[in-house]
């Protein structure tokens, strides 16, 4: 597979735990790195442009959800799945109209996170 087919993930998640999870579990399907920030999270986008952002709604620098749009902006093309332990239809039709491509609730099942991820990334921009 060439680099350029090859995706790039970002997640960004302030649990470190996760972070490892699912680095190991994403390990051989694409090129990773974790941040634990939304200021972290843009510092590296703006370097990097990762195909796919996993972004955890509670962080400690603000909601991700709140940043949607802006990295939907700044970033054309890029996919975003929306992880949060919140479960609000509210917030999921938000996170949906923002631009997430997906919405996923935690906790979750490694077979549906990665059923989850690899259908988005099959998707064109």
């Amino acid at each position: 597979m060439s680099s350029e087919k090859f995706p790039s993930i970002l997640i960004v998640d302030d649990d470190k735990d996760l972070c490892t999870i699912l680095t190991r579990n994403l390990r051989g399907m694409a090129s990773l790195h974790a941040e634990g920030s939304l200021a972290g999270c843009l510092e590296y986008m703006e370097k990097k442009k990762p195909s796919l952002l996993l972004l955890d709604n509670n962080l400690p620098d603000g909601f991700g959800i709140a940043f949607l749009k802006k990295f939907k902006h700044l970033f054309r093309g890029i996919k975003i799945i929306l992880i949060t332990s919140d479960t609000s239809e509210s917030l999921r039709k938000e996170g949906m109209s923002a631009g997430a491509a997906y919405f996923l609730c935690k906790p979750f099942s490694i077979q549906s996170f990665l059923s989850t991820v690899q259908q988005v990334l099959a998707i064109n921009p």
